[in-house]
């Protein structure tokens, strides 16, 4: 009797859910989020104790999906869906509760008037939710690296998959280039140039002077208009001196 293979064993575990084991893990973790945010101000080690929390959850769910069920088939997303709308708006109920909790809670405030405690609770959860809608505008949802992969994954899979031609980069006017027949720099990045590149553009600015030049200025052998004219009046007179002598 022959040995079975780790596949096949593999094949005689449960199969991992595709569909209830991202939605547990997910609302697991907003519950956890909820509670390290909404009341981080009554006890701000709330946010610590989830991070040990979610580490060991990670090696723990690691070991059961290794372990004790199949390999988990792989599916892309574009997204975490819903969820994102979900945890931003829990986040700004955190900056309200913290907020009322600081202001209308704290004991350093005992001194000030109701009225008092409600105005600086309004500025500060004014402050933070302006904080946040600039943080969120300014922060970029994909970074630039990933970006970039992502574009140049897009742009392999357009030449070996859909078979796109290449574009041809056409100078501008008035450019060093323009004047060149076939003359075409190919640049993968914006921010990147080749020395090639570099020396190609400088030898076609010299050759490109050269011929404004030599438009400018007659090159050696061709003669301007009073050069000929005063050739044609000296071969004129000599003709007519040739004449006279001849008939003499």
């Amino acid at each position: 009797k022959r040995m079975r293979s780790k596949v096949e064993c593999e094949f005689d575990l449960e199969e991992f859910p595709l569909i209830e084991g991202p939605f547990d893990s997910y609302k697991e973790m907003v519950f956890q989020f909820g509670y390290a945010t909404l009341f981080a101000a009554a006890y701000p080690l709330a946010p610590v104790l989830a991070f040990i929390s979610n580490y060991v959850d990670i090696r723990s769910d690691l070991y059961n999906m290794g372990l004790f069920s199949r390999r988990p088939l792989p599916a892309s997303a574009e997204d975490i869906g819903s969820w994102e709308g979900i945890l931003d708006t829990m986040g700004t109920a955190a900056i309200i509760s913290n907020s009322a909790l600081v202001c209308l809670t704290g004991n350093f405030l005992e001194g000030y008037s109701w009225q008092t405690r409600l105005l600086l609770f309004a500025l500060m959860e004014h402050g933070l939710i302006i904080c946040k809608v600039v943080l969120s505008m300014m922060l970029p949802d994909i970074p630039e690296e990933v970006e970039m992969q992502l574009n140049r994954q897009e742009f392999v899979c357009s030449k070996l998959l859909n078979d796109d031609e290449d574009e041809m980069e056409t100078p501008e006017e008035g450019d060093a280039l323009s004047n060149e027949a076939a003359c075409v720099i190919y640049n993968f990045d914006d921010d990147t140039t080749l020395k090639v590149h570099v020396e190609e553009r400088a030898n076609a600015e010299v050759r490109l002077r050269k011929k404004m030049d030599d438009d400018v200025t007659p090159t050696e052998g061709e003669l301007t208009t009073s050069e000929v004219s005063t050739e044609m009046v000296v071969l004129g007179h000599g003709a007519e001196e040739s004449k006279a002598e001849k008939d003499l």
